[in-house]
């Protein structure tokens, strides 16, 4: 994620809080808590102001939020239950491997759209090697062509429903349910997507 996309981040986290929140109902968070076993260890990644995480911790789940962005960071450290920390997706995929920070599922919600196609592949293949077996890996994303920055100056990476497919199986994950939509973000423009869940087994 570059710095300008970050910026964004810090200087509307407030905003960003007020528009997303953990009344919204998620179909796509709801079919991956059912997923998962009950009191699993959950990695929101690129967790923005922790709507999902507080979510989750009310479901009873372990959740460790992340997040490159320090303001949306201190919003999340303000939800109780859940363990947030301000960093990037190259620090994540850098953590050796134990048992204590082994997860059984991955939350990345929206949040790898703002990499390259392939830092996204790169990031998603260290995601695999930060989990448990069985795991499951969700991931949002954006869908249609090319790469653009929106009218807040936040850098966006779109996907086709085959890339996405392709990029799941490629990370090491067996596509259990897709589901896609439309629906407009922080910027206020309207704009497809598609949820994808994931398990490696």
């Amino acid at each position: 994620m570059d710095k300008a996309t970050i910026a964004v981040y810090d200087a509307r986290a407030a905003e960003y809080a007020d528009f997303v929140t953990r009344e919204k109902e998620d179909p796509s968070l709801q079919v991956f808590m059912e997923a998962l076993p009950s009191g699993a260890r959950v990695l929101d990644l690129g967790c923005g102001n922790g709507a999902s995480s507080a979510v989750m911790v009310d479901h009873g789940f372990n959740v460790t939020a992340v997040d490159a962005s320090l303001e949306m960071v201190k919003i999340c450290e303000g939800i109780q239950g859940v363990t947030a920390r301000q960093a990037t997706f190259d620090d994540v995929i850098r953590d050796v491997p134990t048992s204590d920070n082994l997860y059984t599922g991955i939350w990345a919600n929206f949040s790898l759209l703002h990499v390259s196609k392939a830092e996204c592949r790169r990031v998603m293949l260290g995601l695999n090697t930060l989990c448990q077996q069985p795991a499951w890996l969700h991931i949002g994303m954006k869908t249609g062509d090319g790469e653009q920055r929106d009218r807040l100056g936040r850098h966006y990476v779109y996907y086709s429903d085959t890339e996405l497919q392709s990029l799941m199986a490629d990370a090491g994950f067996e596509l259990q349910k897709t589901i896609v939509g439309e629906s407009a973000g922080l910027a206020g423009d309207l704009e497809p997507w598609m949820t994808l869940l994931g398990v490696r087994r």
